[in-house]
Parts: C-alpha cells; structure tokens; sequence
C-alpha cells in the first residue's frame, strides 16, 4: 500500500544515514 512505501522510504533513510556514520567510523 501507499502507506507501506512511505514508511519503508522513512526507514531506508535513517538507515542509510546511519550507514554514513558506520562508513566514516571505518
């Protein structure tokens, strides 16, 4: 569903972010 979509879109986001600061840490 539409709903679905945007509340998986806001995890991926957070989730990439979260990988920029795993990436940079290393």
């Amino acid at each position: 569903s539409k709903e679905d979509k945007e509340r998986i879109s806001e995890i991926l986001q957070e989730t990439w972010e979260s990988a920029d600061d795993w990436f940079i840490n290393e």
